[in-house]
């Protein structure tokens, strides 16, 4: 301070008083003092107003004020300005409430001198900037802790926000996080989770893996993953765990549907390839045999017969294949015709009479149906495959009954057989692409006729659906529009 100028604002309205405080001032060589003297409370204000002052030197006794109020008027216009309390009156009690008020001291006139003047100067400034950098010191704690909590939850955020699922896991391996997405795998509320410890919340992970894992990425300071599967919730979970200064930071996530994939995966190259091969060893057992028997006639011909048979059923597999996945890739573009469904169902028995056993079929659709609006390739497609199933899994002394009828602006029509019928359950999943019901294994396909008839009657804005009683047969109906007046009629097929 010895070498910085202080500001002094001395409100006195006695000149002799004044001109003593700045001869004390002189006395004790304080020349680093810049005073500013005037007379009344108002011009006190003003000068502040003006300028700042590092200590306010004030007497209590003005021709505008008395008292405490002037001290209280001060503090009241200017509260962060530093005031020592200069006045004739000696009064504890006053001396007191000035300091209750914030004065920083409270001299006499009478019992001052330079030295305790200057002391009292110099403590106020000194006071008043230790409060200074405290208050400074204060706010910039205040608005790093401000920052570090927005920080913070700006992680939050993101961990909330975050498809995966995250929990935060102290050196006792204890819950300190857990977002919502936390809680919805693991099934537990936060409140089931925080402060506890996770080999308690599920002892029956003890001794797992995840338990192995988690140890070694504490115990090595490395990032662990692995998959676990819960059996008590039906759930697989992808876990990652790192190692954080505080304890470990899991990251989990459900892949249950990308394990059955994985699954469906596998079942399907199995299917696939089983189904494939059956007729691939047809060929190549009868392609032997023809090596064999080449001057017999009839056995070379029947061998030939079983060749083509074997080749149409890989041929019809792979066509399903193909089919299936165009569908699904939306890459099929129906090309809707107005079609007579009684004349088109009637050449489509002639021209499969060699290929099925056509002559069991009795159809019952009116010649004067309202033709429907449909893409006469894929409307094949759908009937070929109901008619087949309906042959295939009735008997052959039974008939198969095709019928049709107009309802509101579609036709439904519907393949029935007497055979032996379809149980509820295989019911309901009957049209997933590769079901096969219980019992059909040595059936010829790969489980997708269905699948794809769905996919092409709704391809033509129609409904599929099923009906049936285990013993009694199975009904299949499906839906078309009715062909719009401007649909260009069908010219054959």
């Amino acid at each position: 301070m010895a070498d910085e100028s202080v500001t002094v604002l001395l409100v006195e309205d006695n000149p002799s008083d004044a001109r003593l405080v700045r001869e004390m001032l002189v006395d004790v060589g304080a020349a680093q003092f810049e005073l500013v003297h005037v007379e009344q409370l108002s011009d006190a204000l003003e000068s502040l107003a003006q300028e700042s002052f590092d200590v306010v030197l004030l007497d209590l006794s003005l021709p505008d004020t008395h008292g405490m109020d002037t001290l209280v008027q001060m503090y009241t216009a200017y509260p962060g300005t530093p005031v020592v309390v200069l006045t004739g009156m000696s009064d504890v009690d006053l001396a007191v409430k000035a300091l209750q008020e914030g004065a920083q001291d409270y001299l006499v006139k009478s019992r001052v001198d330079g030295n305790s003047l200057l002391r009292s100067i110099r403590y106020a400034v000194e006071r008043k900037r230790a409060e200074e950098e405290r208050s400074s010191l204060l706010a910039r704690e205040a608005a790093a802790r401000t920052e570090a909590e927005a920080a913070h939850q700006r992680v939050l955020d993101i961990l909330e926000s975050i498809n995966d699922a995250f929990v935060a896991l102290n050196h006792q391996w204890r819950f300190t996080y857990v977002n919502r997405e936390a809680e919805k795998i693991l099934r537990r509320s936060w409140a089931e989770l925080i402060d506890k410890c996770i080999w308690e919340v599920f002892p029956e992970a003890l001794g797992s893996k995840t338990y192995r894992e988690f140890h070694r990425a504490v115990t090595e300071q490395v990032t662990v993953e692995s998959q676990e599967f819960i059996l008590q919730a039906s759930l697989w979970l992808e876990i990652r765990a790192y190692p954080a200064p505080g304890g470990l930071s899991v990251y989990l996530r459900d892949i249950t549907e990308r394990k059955r994939a994985e699954q469906f995966r596998e079942e399907y190259i199995h299917n696939v390839s089983h189904d494939l091969r059956a007729p691939l060893t047809i060929i190549r057992g009868h392609a032997n045999m023809i090596q064999r028997s080449a001057n017999n006639v009839d056995r070379v011909c029947k061998s030939a017969e079983a060749i083509v048979t074997s080749v149409e059923r890989m041929n019809a597999m792979i066509q399903d294949l193909v089919d299936s996945a165009r569908l699904e890739a939306s890459q099929l573009w129906p090309d809707i015709r107005a079609v007579s469904l009684a004349a088109f169902v009637s050449e489509l028995l002639e021209r499969v009479a060699g290929l099925m056993d056509s002559g069991r079929v009795k159809v019952h659709i009116r010649q004067d149906l309202p033709p429907v609006g449909a893409d006469p390739n894929l409307l094949e497609r759908i009937l070929m495959n109901l008619l087949t199933n309906a042959l295939k899994y009735s008997s052959p002394e039974t008939e198969v009954l095709v019928r049709a009828k107009a309802t509101g602006n579609e036709v439904v029509v519907s393949v029935a057989d007497r055979g032996v019928g379809i149980a509820a359950e295989d019911m309901a999943r009957i049209f997933e692409r590769f079901y096969r019901t219980r019992g059909a294994r040595e059936a010829e396909g790969l489980g997708l006729g269905l699948f794809i008839a769905k996919m092409l009657v709704e391809a033509q804005a129609g409904r599929i659906w099923g009906e049936s009683e285990p013993g009694k047969g199975s009904a299949f109906s499906f839906t078309i529009p009715i062909a719009k007046p401007n649909v260009s009629q069908q010219q054959g097929h």
